[in-house]
């Protein structure tokens, strides 16, 4: 064979060696795609598969805002369930929402709070302080207040993010709510009124479990606890006015509008009642789990549950006027 022969033939075997190098090459590459493909599938289906409890739920305008064990937050349509925005950002459960003009702050049991852009969902700030779970947030003259697993109440400049007090107490922070020279604070089985500097004004001790939710109508505050009752209480004078009795577990979550008072509980059920007589006036018993969340607006009441639902309640009437799935 020539020389001449003998190098094309080399050059031919090196180009066919290079070849089968590039298809192997390529067979490797879509293998390792399948690969990547069936992971994010199985993670997919084991994220839709795993249950999604929802734990906090706001009311702006005709969206509704939620939170819940998946660490998104959810702006959904309050007449269709459309999902409208999911906002990622939280790595653990959210448990509280507070809306404030156009920004939307959240609380998680990743120990952060994060405030977002109610209209885009861009993620504005992120405040770290805490040492747990973020259980529930106010917000009053530019300020965020925030309480926490790590039994301490933290208030926070809401334009800057900046850190500005820390009011530590002996317990478990479950609830709080504000007043008009400080807040009350629902520190285990005991509700604490205190001012803004931490100086305690008075102690209300008539809970026997800790208190799941606090809020404040005019002269009154209206507590739920786990152990199974509504409490009303004078804010003036630190008196127990009213026990609610008819929830047959533990109360997660209160909400007041005028003279009714909503009341969500681990017995699957939504009760109403008469703020000043405290009568029953309505029972609603569409979920089939707990119900975590309870707002009001504009004559409605929006709640969220451990069943992964939901529902639009007419205020007056306790008629259902819509259901749906949270969306993933």
């Amino acid at each position: 064979m020539k020389k001449k022969d003998m190098k094309k033939e080399s050059k031919n075997i090196i180009y066919y060696l290079l070849l089968i190098l590039v298809i192997i090459a390529i067979i490797v590459i879509m293998f390792f795609q399948k690969q990547e493909e069936k992971k994010a599938s199985i993670k997919l289906s084991k994220n839709m598969s795993e249950p999604n409890f929802i734990y906090c739920i706001s009311i702006e305008d005709d969206k509704i805002i939620s939170g819940s064990c998946d660490s998104t937050i959810k702006i959904q349509d309050i007449n269709t369930g459309k999902l409208l925005n999911t906002l990622n950002g939280h790595l653990d459960s959210v448990y509280s929402i507070f809306i404030e003009g156009n920004k939307i702050i959240s609380g998680s049991a990743d120990k952060t709070i994060k405030i977002w852009d109610l209209k885009s969902g861009k993620l504005l700030n992120t405040l770290e302080g805490h040492s747990g779970a973020v259980q529930s947030i106010e917000v009053k003259d530019n300020k965020i207040f925030s309480c926490s697993n790590d039994c301490t109440i933290k208030t926070w400049d809401l334009n800057t993010g900046k850190l500005l007090k820390t009011i530590e107490h002996s317990d478990f922070i479950y609830s709080f709510a504000l007043v008009k020279d400080g807040f009350i604070a629902g520190v285990d089985n005991d509700m604490l009124l205190e001012f803004y500097t931490g100086e305690p004004v008075a102690l209300l001790t008539d809970h026997y479990s800790y208190i799941g939710s606090i809020a404040v109508e005019g002269n009154k505050i209206i507590s739920g606890s786990d152990d199974k009752t509504v409490k009303i209480w004078g804010l003036e004078t630190g008196k127990l006015l009213n026990e609610l009795t008819g929830h047959s577990d533990s109360i997660d979550s209160i909400a007041v509008e005028g003279n009714k008072i909503v009341s969500g509980s681990d017995d699957k059920t939504i009760k109403i009642w008469d703020l000043e007589s405290g009568k029953l006036l309505n029972t609603l018993e569409e979920h089939t789990k707990s119900v975590n969340s309870v707002a009001i607006s504009d004559n409605k009441i929006v709640s969220g549950s451990d069943d992964e639902t939901i529902k639009v309640w007419d205020l007056n009437t306790g008629k259902i006027l819509n259901s749906f799935k949270i969306l993933y």
